[in-house]
């Protein structure tokens, strides 16, 4: 059940993400959730993640690639969500390497 819930919001994030990427930066006509909705789901990927490393420890970081992986896509997803874009650091390399957040699913 845990990771059908973890799917269903990989899911949802990936529909945000092309949703908010159908729009040029800057773009008035942005619908002003896509920002909200990416605040959102960085903290309840952090919670995510926070669970499995109480759940497994910090060697379930290491244990398999994929959730090496994880720890990068969640952690990245901070440094743009709460430091890159409030200080107006272009965070376009990052935002993009973050939609690939779909990956998650494999597991």
């Amino acid at each position: 059940r845990f990771e059908g819930a973890i799917g269903l919001f990989i899911l949802l994030n990936a529909m945000s993400i092309g949703i908010d990427a159908s729009y040029v930066e800057g773009d008035a006509s942005k619908p002003a959730w896509t920002a909200a909705a990416e605040i959102l789901f960085t903290i309840f990927f952090v919670v995510e993640w926070t669970l499995r490393v109480m759940a497994f420890s910090w060697v379930w970081i290491v244990q398999q690639p994929l959730n090496f992986f994880d720890t990068f896509v969640v952690w990245s997803g901070v440094a743009v969500s709460l430091f890159m874009t409030p200080f107006g650091v272009d965070a376009g390399a990052v935002r993009r390497f973050n939609t690939i957040r779909v990956i998650r699913l494999a597991r």
